[in-house]
């Protein structure tokens, strides 16, 4: 891990080992910005990054079509007992008929886990 200090098993349980309230808004790292001399503005943006619109288009315009693709086939999740297809199908119906900051995320984790066992099992 020498190579991705930021990685460190170390850093990673101290950062869990911090109170809630320290961790929040990453308060220590905003305080040191701060006392760097970095203005309000730099410190605390008024804008913060938020990624649904983009995740829910790449959902409408990969995952969605990857998932359909998918239920022509035997899905691994569904046939191990994981998820029950027909329902998964109905959310996948469903996400994919809202606006995209809308759209249900959730299912995301699903699909590459999905992609991620065809994988390992020779089922690209």
């Amino acid at each position: 891990m020498a190579d991705l200090p930021l990685a460190s098993p170390d850093l990673i349980r101290f950062g869990e080992w911090l109170p809630v309230e320290w961790r929040r808004r990453k308060r220590l790292f905003r305080v040191r910005l701060a006392r760097l001399g970095l203005s309000d503005e730099v410190v605390n943006p008024q804008l913060q990054e938020n990624l649904s619109g983009m995740m829910g288009r790449g959902l409408r315009r990969h995952g969605f079509p990857k998932l359909r693709k998918m239920f022509t086939e035997s899905l691994i999740l569904a046939d191990l007992g994981y998820v029950d297809a027909e329902q998964l199908r109905a959310a996948c119906d469903k996400a994919d008929a809202v606006a995209e900051p809308e759209i249900d995320r959730r299912l995301f984790p699903v699909i590459s886990l999905e992609v991620a066992l065809r994988a390992v099992m020779g089922h690209a």
